[in-house]
């Protein structure tokens, strides 16, 4: 089983790097979900197993990111975050669909959530700090719209009783 998903991570990438997203998504899908038969795994196997299933989940969100499926992107990164939780680029592809996802109401703050964490684990790392600057903006640009609308909305007493 183990030998099966590797060869369908190997022709996903095959695809990703061709630009099919789509088929390389689902070609990953399926050699996730053949790890997932009930079956006597001893715990060297196991290991392996649950490695192959990190980089596969870290996969198709990689494919839901450039497919526009943001919701399978943060699925499937959680899903990697629960293995292993200090995965930077677990982080970084939750984040970027967080981003993507237009009208989330608590997207923007998931996204400075996950970005903060990912530049903890690794300052260095540069798609993290661009990813971060552009939630920055946005948060700041988000702030400013709301003080405008409540503005609006909270006259000044002499407007009122004029």
């Amino acid at each position: 089983r183990i030998d099966w998903s590797i060869r369908q991570k190997e022709f996903g990438a095959v695809l990703f790097g061709k630009g099919q997203h789509a088929r390389a998504g689902r070609r990953y899908k399926k050699a996730l979900l053949d790890l997932e038969v009930p079956t006597q795994w001893t715990e060297e196997t196991n290991i392996e197993r649950n490695k192959l299933r990190l980089a596969l989940h870290l996969n198709i969100a990689a494919c839901a990111l450039r497919t526009a499926d943001y919701d399978n992107a943060v699925f499937h990164a959680t899903r990697a975050l629960r293995t292993d939780p200090k995965n930077v680029k677990a982080l970084f592809r939750r984040a970027s669909a967080h981003l993507a996802k237009a009208g989330d109401v608590n997207g923007l703050e998931a996204a400075l959530a996950d970005l903060g964490r990912a530049r903890e684990l690794d300052p260095d790392n540069r798609d993290v700090a661009a990813k971060l600057a552009e939630a920055r903006r946005r948060q700041k640009a988000a702030d400013r719209d709301a003080a405008s609308v409540f503005s609006k909305m909270v006259q000044p007493a002499e407007a009122i009783y004029s």
